[in-house]
């Protein structure tokens, strides 16, 4: 039993040795790890890839400029100076600040340093911070403990101040740094150098139709300030650019060691003189209307000032359809944000039609007593579609422009029309009551004036009864200056009518008109005489006229037998209204026969 305890503890041993053998076999074992920095190597001109300089007191960096060999030679492992610039003059009388970065890696130990330099005129060495040492002219320092015991796992930071003091001006260095550690020490690459491009901004900012300055802001240590309007040809800035067109303007800068900067750039796109296009107009309804309309307007998209103006009103501002209860003109017009007019849109609404149609006229063939029907003429619509007429209130019934409407009897007559969108006229109203039923009224005709213009005979188809008062003013006779005077009766069927002042009617030019008030006169049957309205006097020439037409026709024995053949003949030739009552009568051959004893004159 000890026995097998003792192999079983051996072979646990054996088993632990094995594992610690191998895990010690994995770890890469340190060693001496050697870092050289020089400055610098490379072609006169460029920039070193790991020195770096700051003009701002390390605000900002940029590579530091190889310039060539210097008249002091350069340490061995190095073939160029290194500088703030691309020559060995620049920033000389000026202390500049270089910087040269690398990393350690994190097992580093047992660290050394030695420091080569060469410095027109001198150089102050740092490392991470902690002096180091400084160096006029030329030198070499070996890192003592306080030294190498600033350097750090990571990045560390050799910083170089250098001073200069006239003429020339610039440093060569190589440092090297020695290490135990399990990797190479490495050096940080330092970006490439980059001056911040300028700030450009351009006024007004808003859509215009003039023209836009362009500001540049340049930094304080700008030497050479550009801007070019093609990226290609540049031009010194000296003040803002003005920009009469949408483009894009183009700026840079040099510092005072040639630098340049980034390009900044502006894009100017508010620049804008094209008109909107013209607003569009429509209405609602197109078709005739007694009602209002409502006109629509579309402006374009890029208005920011949409107006409109109805007939010539003062212009207004448009927030939806316009509403018209007139007819009239609307106009629109828009205007976009950099003050551009577009063209004026223009509707005309004439559709709206709230007039109603002329009020129709009615009028009568016959205005005097008569014993036949009268014929009333419809006429004057207007432009009425729908036309109508009743009679004494009855139902309306459709006419046309040429209907007659025939009244067997007295009464009232109305018509009235409607246009195509429902204006209805005002009604027009006629009152027939010349309709006479008797069928042998007391009628008058009227005789010739005599010859010295003084007297009218009225002629009377029945025997008056002499005992009804004449009265002057229910006669009434119209024309320049004619008045009457006294009314008497001259026998049973004769009035006479004595005027105030003679009146002499010679000619066609100067007619007069009789009208008789109704009961101026009765017979002696009780008739009244009916109102007559128009009845025309004759004038000396017409009586004149009507007694050689007598005269002329043929005559016969004896000699009144052949004035009243002529009479006759007349009548049965011409059938003349010469009474104008509207109808040959009687009283038409009564006022013949009063010619008979002229025919001789």
């Amino acid at each position: 039993m000890t026995k097998k305890l003792i192999v079983s503890i051996l072979f646990s041993m054996a088993f632990v040795f094995v594992v610690l053998h191998f895990a010690f076999a994995t770890v890469v074992a340190a060693s001496s790890q050697t870092l050289s920095i020089v400055g610098a190597q490379g072609t006169t001109g460029q920039t070193d890839q790991y020195t770096e300089f700051s003009l701002d007191s390390g605000q900002t960096w940029r590579r530091a400029y190889l310039y060539g060999v210097h008249p002091w030679g350069v340490i061995e492992g190095t073939d160029s100076w290194i500088n703030c610039g691309p020559s060995g003059s620049d920033c000389a009388g000026m202390d500049v600040l270089y910087r040269v970065r690398f990393i350690l890696p994190d097992d580093f130990s047992k660290p050394q340093t030695l420091f080569q330099f060469k410095a027109d005129n001198a150089v102050t060495i740092r490392l991470n911070n902690t002096y180091v040492s400084d160096i006029t002219t030329e030198g070499t320092v070996t890192g003592d403990t306080y030294t190498n015991g600033a350097l750090k796992a990571g990045i560390n930071e050799i910083g170089m101040v250098l001073h200069d003091y006239g003429g020339l001006t610039g440093l060569n260095y190589k440092i090297t740094i020695n290490v135990d550690a399990s990797s190479t020490p490495t050096l940080v690459t330092a970006p490439l150098s980059v001056l911040p491009a300028p700030t450009l901004s351009g006024s007004p900012d808003i859509p215009t139709r003039d023209t836009v300055s362009v500001t540049i802001i340049y930094p304080a240590d700008a030497v050479l300030k550009e801007y070019s309007l093609n990226g290609t040809d540049w031009i010194g800035y000296t003040s803002a650019v003005v920009m009469t067109d949408n483009g894009t303007i183009h700026a840079r800068w040099k510092d005072s060691l040639g630098i340049v900067s980034s390009t900044g750039t502006f894009a100017v796109s508010n620049i804008d003189r094209t008109a909107p296009a013209t607003p569009t107009l429509s209405a609602t309804p197109t078709t005739p209307t007694n009602g209002d309309v409502k006109v629509t307007i579309e402006y374009p998209g890029d208005s920011v000032l949409n107006k409109y103006i109805i007939g010539t009103g003062e212009a207004q501002g448009y927030v939806g359809s316009i509403t018209l209860s007139v007819n009239n003109v609307v106009y629109a017009y828009a205007v976009d944000a950099a003050g551009n007019t577009s063209g004026v849109g223009m509707l005309t609404v004439s559709n709206i039609d709230k007039t109603a149609p002329t009020t129709p006229s009615l009028s009568a063939d016959i205005t005097n007593p008569t014993l036949s029907v009268v014929r009333v003429t419809l006429s004057n619509w207007g432009d009425a579609t729908v036309k109508e007429y009743r009679i004494d209130g009855g139902d309306w019934k459709s006419v046309t422009d040429s209907s007659e409407v025939v009244m067997t009897a007295n009464g009232t007559v109305e018509a009235r029309g409607q246009d195509s969108v429902g204006n209805k006229s005002a009604i027009g109203l006629i009152q027939i009551n010349n309709i006479v039923s008797d069928q042998d009224p007391l009628k008058i005709t009227v005789a010739a004036m005599n010859s010295n213009g003084t007297e009218i005979a009225l002629q009377f188809n029945h025997t008056l009864d002499l005992r009804t008062p004449l009265t002057k003013e229910k006669f009434h006779l119209n024309g320049p200056a004619v008045s009457i005077s006294s009314a008497s009766y001259a026998s049973h069927q004769v009035v006479v009518l004595k005027l105030a002042n003679p009146y002499v009617a010679n000619n066609e030019l100067q007619q007069i008109t009789l009208n008789v008030d109704s009961g101026a006169v009765m017979d002696k049957g009780g008739k009244s005489i009916l109102e007559w309205r128009g009845l025309p006097v004759k004038s000396q020439m017409e009586t004149d006229i009507l007694r050689e037409r007598l005269k002329s026709l043929p005559s016969g024995n004896p000699a009144a037998a052949i004035r009243i053949n002529s009479v006759v003949k007349y009548m049965l030739q011409f059938r003349d209204d010469i009474t104008g009552d509207g109808t040959f009568d009687r009283n038409d051959i009564l006022f013949l026969l009063l010619q008979i004893d002229r025919l001789e004159e």
